[in-house]
């Protein structure tokens, strides 16, 4: 089950190192949960259908060595052995040593916007499925002991506007956006001839990430654009409404 594996070598080429990351744990959801998804079928179309997940699991990042000159490989160590869901881990092609391995990972933050989609989900199921500006994490981990220093950076990144969730969609869309800093922000649906449809937000937003679901039942099919204004600057985006 191993996955994003990756081989590196240390500076003196004395050793290669492997990395993967591995499903370690069944997690049990209690409550279970509720989520709409949206399932693509087999002839291309896609629709929305509701499913209950009462049982998740982990991953941990996963370590094995061995000498240029040998063809035994250690043990495997887990390098992090906690309750999150990890992704996107990269190594640099070479490495200090089999005792400092830089590593970085993307992720995902916890939703603290009540008006989100996904606020108050499980932990476990945040970072799986949300599509947020994830966090960077810098580690440094001895592979032989799994033991592990983490410096964690929160960048401040720039204002964006992601994708409508689903797209196309047919009675709703989550539209979400991410904040620099506070700002007098204005967000609207406009249809085909440039008319404004729906204002979704007008007026001063905090920092950080927000979401907005819209009722798409008043909106008739076609090709809609949603434009975020942020102090004079804009970003659009497009939204296709299917019946």
């Amino acid at each position: 089950m191993g996955h994003e594996l990756q081989a590196v070598k240390t500076q003196d080429g004395a050793y290669i190192l492997l990395k993967w990351i591995d499903a370690t744990m069944p997690f049990g959801i209690n409550p279970p949960h509720e989520i709409s998804i949206d399932r693509r079928n087999q002839d291309g179309s896609s629709e929305e259908v509701m499913t209950t997940i009462d049982t998740s699991y982990t991953t941990d990042i996963f370590t094995s060595y061995r000498s240029v000159n040998d063809e035994q490989w250690s043990d495997p160590v887990n390098n992090t052995n906690d309750s999150l869901f990890n992704k996107v881990t990269w190594l640099p092609n070479v490495i200090p040593s089999i005792h400092t391995v830089p590593i970085i990972q993307h992720i995902t933050p916890i939703v603290t916007n009540p008006n989100h989609p996904l606020y108050g989900y499980p932990l476990i199921l945040n970072m799986q499925i949300a599509d947020l500006w994830p966090y960077v994490v810098f580690s440094v981990f001895d592979a032989t002991t799994g033991q592990t220093s983490v410096e964690t950076k929160e960048p401040a990144p720039e204002s964006v506007l992601l994708d409508p969730r689903p797209n196309p969609a047919s009675s709703y869309a989550d539209i979400d956006f991410n904040l620099k800093k506070s700002a007098k922000v204005r967000l609207a649906i406009y249809n085909a001839l440039g008319q404004v449809v729906k204002t979704l937000v007008d007026g001063y937003q905090p920092a950080g990430v927000h979401g907005v679901s819209v009722n798409l039942a008043s909106f008739a099919p076609g090709t809609y654009y949603y434009a975020l204004t942020i102090d004079g600057q804009t970003f659009t985006k497009t939204l296709n409404v299917v019946k």
